[in-house]
């Protein structure tokens, strides 16, 4: 009796995760954020260039080995410039399109997974919502 319980339960769950493809939503959502991490970097790498950081470096050499902290200094320095302005608009720009991309595959799996309509169209680049007319 148990068994049949158990193997009726795995059944469901199996034909549960076919049908609302919880499997592709999981990677969508992950490929979305993930590609939305490079943009981001980007852009923090270019907000770093506008702050005072000269003395977290010295911070960060307690727990950076001295040659790993040579390299680290090379890579900021050549990265980290203060004309770095088309960096910071395409860093912004480029996470938020991204980011998105992101949310508008999440308001998907969550559509598909409470089994809702959606009443609302995206935006450009799925920045805000309004009320759909239909």
């Amino acid at each position: 009796m148990q068994f049949q319980k158990l193997k009726s339960a795995l059944v469901w769950a199996y034909t549960d995760v076919e049908r609302n493809h919880t499997l592709q939503m999981a990677a969508a959502l992950s490929y979305y954020f993930v590609m939305a991490l490079f943009p981001a970097l980007i852009f923090l790498s270019a907000v770093v260039a506008f702050l005072p950081v000269s003395g977290s470096f010295d911070q960060a050499g307690r727990f950076i080995p001295q040659d790993g902290m040579v390299v680290v200094r090379k890579v900021l320095g050549d990265g980290v410039t203060p004309n770095r302005g088309t960096f910071l608009s395409l860093g912004l720009v480029g996470t938020l399109w991204t980011a998105s991309g992101g949310f508008a595959a999440a308001i998907e799996a969550l559509n598909i997974a409470y089994d809702s309509k959606e009443t609302a169209r995206s935006g450009i680049l799925g920045l805000w919502r309004w009320p759909s007319p239909l």
